[in-house]
């Protein structure tokens, strides 16, 4: 079945819920592939390195980090282009730095442009989406592991995308008991990286 059949598939549904006219927009098409594993997209238990002959055409991917005003950090990706290829996962770091006088929350959220492309992310867990804290002066290196599913190359909207940005950004956050140190997620992230043969990835846009 064609990806392009689920805004029918979508409103089908909500027109017997509901009896009532339907409604149709991207972030629900993404909500409905992602809750259902639509096409597989949700899911994906894989290893990092990529298989012989599944890497596909390169990507040039531009990494931007921003910090929303009420937070003093430093948020700075080591390398700000990368290149990627479609269906192998690529791991991209960050250092983030508490550069005031007293301890702060903040929680990464993050998105992805072209805007379709954003279907096809798949993601491993990661710092973003986490209120994390930071002490003064304490500086934290942390990863993104990521790929582009293949499918987009199926899609006409995606299939000639060659070139995206990631844009990361730290928003303040009150500190509570949710709150996590971020050296302690890097470190997490770190032993991760360091033993694990397979990881977890998924579209959810919420983790």
């Amino acid at each position: 079945m064609n990806r392009r059949m689920m805004p029918l598939i979508i409103s089908l549904g909500c027109l017997a819920l509901a009896g009532v006219g339907t409604v149709f927009s991207p972030s629900l098409l993404h909500w409905f592939a992602n809750t259902t594993g639509y096409e597989g997209h949700m899911r994906a238990e894989r290893p990092l390195a990529a298989a012989p002959g599944e890497a596909g055409p390169a990507l040039a991917i531009r990494l931007d980090t921003n910090i929303v005003p009420g937070i003093d950090w430093e948020f700075r990706p080591e390398q700000p282009i990368i290149e990627a290829a479609v269906g192998v996962p690529s791991i991209v770091y960050f250092t983030v730095t508490n550069k005031g006088r007293t301890a702060s929350t903040g929680k990464a959220l993050f998105n992805v442009t072209p805007d379709p492309a954003a279907y096809y992310l798949m993601k491993a867990d990661s710092f973003c989406f986490k209120t994390a804290r930071l002490q003064p002066g304490e500086s934290a290196r942390v990863a993104f592991i990521f790929y582009f599913d293949k499918a987009m190359l199926e899609d006409q909207e995606t299939a000639n995308i060659r070139a995206m940005t990631l844009s990361f950004s730290f928003f303040p956050m009150a500190d509570g008991p949710n709150a996590v140190s971020l050296s302690a997620i890097a470190a997490e992230e770190a032993r991760k990286l360091a033993t694990a043969k397979t990881f977890v990835f998924t579209a959810d846009p919420n983790q």
